[in-house]
């Protein structure tokens, strides 16, 4: 059994010289971790076999970035990721089913079927929706100020997951390294 529906890493990364990102599958199946940042790295994602590990170099700037994995691709990323193999309901704290309740333009159609959803600033790509350029700090990005607050929506399935890049000021942090310009690396292990 999966023991998890999709896990998200957020990187909160600020501007300073690239760190480098260890991304690990210790799952004993096949994924393709998924990434999002401005700008994008790493083709916006890569295929790594159980055991197998892959370090990406993200830029100077990069922000409010996402790592994630997908399972059941194909050579062109068309991935079955929605779909978690048993009740999902529950799965994060989620007490909702988004694949039946997410807002219709968020919605990802496979086969006549909802086989995932989108975030907002995977959909619309905006600096607003996705927490860059002078929206770029979790002083200044805020859904409530947001054509619409999608984040509001996958809080109300999902209370304890996060919902965009700075979701959460308790536990979402910005990493600078010991000289204040440079980070640390970053290890990403799924399973």
């Amino acid at each position: 059994m999966i023991r998890y529906c999709v896990i998200f890493a957020l990187f909160c990364v600020g501007s300073f010289a690239g760190p480098a990102i260890h991304v690990y599958n210790k799952c004993p199946f096949e994924i393709w971790p998924g990434i999002q940042g401005n700008p994008l790295v790493a083709n916006g994602g890569f295929h790594l076999a159980p055991g197998e590990a892959r370090i990406i170099q993200v830029p100077d700037g990069w922000k409010a970035a996402r790592i994630w994995a997908r399972r059941n691709c194909d050579a062109n990323m068309n991935c079955e990721s929605g779909f978690c193999d048993y009740n999902c309901k529950r799965a994060g704290g989620c007490f909702g089913d988004l694949l039946e309740t997410a807002p219709e333009e968020l919605k990802v159609y496979k086969n006549g079927h909802v086989a995932s959803v989108n975030s907002a600033c995977m959909k619309f790509n905006t600096d607003q929706y996705c927490c860059r350029g002078a929206y770029g700090s979790p002083s200044t990005c805020n859904p409530n100020n947001w054509p619409f607050n999608y984040a509001a929506v996958f809080k109300q399935a999902c209370p304890t997951a996060y919902s965009y890049a700075y979701d959460d000021k308790s536990s979402t942090f910005t990493c600078r390294g010991s000289d204040g310009r440079t980070s640390p690396d970053y290890t990403v292990q799924f399973c």
